[in-house]
Formats: C-alpha cells, structure tokens, sequence
C-alpha cells in the first residue's frame, strides 16, 4: 500500500483491490479492468495533462471510504492537492496499480511497469535537455536581443503615439 498526503497534511492511503477497481468505475467511470488497455497505459505514460484530472477523479474513488469518515467530498480533494501533492499522489497510485497488475496480469504489469519507467527517464532527459540548451550563451544572447528589440518597438510605438498629441501652446498662435 502506498499513501500520499493533501495540503492539509492528511494523509490517504491507497490500496488497490478488485473492490478499489469497481468502485474507481463506479464513481469515476474508469474501468481498471477493462481488456481495452489504452487508457491506463496513458494514465501511465502520462500523455496528457489530462491525465492528471482522470487519475484525480481515480484517487477519489480509491480513497473514498477514508473521505467519507472525514466528510471531505471530492472537490474538496481535488482542491487540497496542489501541483506538489497531485505528482505525489499520481505517483502513488499509479505504482499501486502497476504493483496490483503485476499480481493480477504480470504480462499488463510489466507493460505498465515499463511504460512507466520509460515514461520517468523521458521527463528526466527532456529536463536535462532544456537546462543544456538554456545553458548556452546563444539563449542568453537571443533573449537580450528580443528585449532590446521589444524595447525599440515599445519607444517607436509610444513615440508615435505621443507625436499625434495636440501641439504644445507655445507654437498655437494667439488669438
């Protein structure tokens, strides 16, 4: 069993049985145990920010036993998981259910633990990857020049502006 904790610092501990895997369809409409697999490997490989709101959605229903005995609803717990929390609580679940796979079906188990892991060193590489490439004076360069001629386009634009406001007195003749 794995937990993670809301920013109340409550913690939910999540246990995925066959009972876990009904009540997740039941409540979110997800179905664990469907043979049609493309949905869990995209929970998994987490393709999509999406992702995210349908593993929310599945850690209510795995947690709902222990909401309901603290009277927390599910937008309740989707507002106490902030960015922090909800990678956290993503990763929880989605070790707990790659772990009841590899019991329940070791063939899907496995796809899933390796889908996972690719999934982690992708976001690892790409990581690295940016910060390589920010690194570079090139990027520093380039950025100083895109402000600098943001600026030019800023004065030139304001200078146009100002130079269709009225005369000053002093050149109005008198009269």
């Amino acid at each position: 069993m794995r937990s993670f904790t809301d920013r109340k610092n409550r913690q939910w501990v999540l246990d995925i049985t066959i009972g876990t895997a009904i009540r997740i369809k039941d409540l979110a409409g997800i179905d664990l145990l469907s043979d049609e697999q493309g949905g869990l490997l995209e929970m998994v490989g987490g393709g999509s920010l999406s992702a995210y709101a349908t593993i929310c959605d599945c850690l209510y229903a795995a947690v709902q036993p222990q909401a309901a005995e603290l009277g927390v609803s599910d937008e309740q717990f989707g507002a106490e998981l902030g960015a922090e929390q909800m990678t956290k609580a993503a990763e929880a679940f989605i070790g707990e259910l790659i772990d009841f796979f590899l019991v329940l079906r070791p063939p899907l188990g496995e796809t899933l633990k390796a889908v996972w892991q690719k999934t982690q060193a992708s976001r690892s590489e790409e990581a690295n990857i940016v910060r390589r490439a920010l690194a570079r004076p090139e990027v520093d360069e380039a950025v100083t020049q895109a402000l600098r001629d943001a600026e030019a386009e800023i004065t030139r634009t304001l200078g146009t502006l100002s130079g269709k406001s009225p005369a000053s007195s002093a050149s109005t003749p008198a009269g």
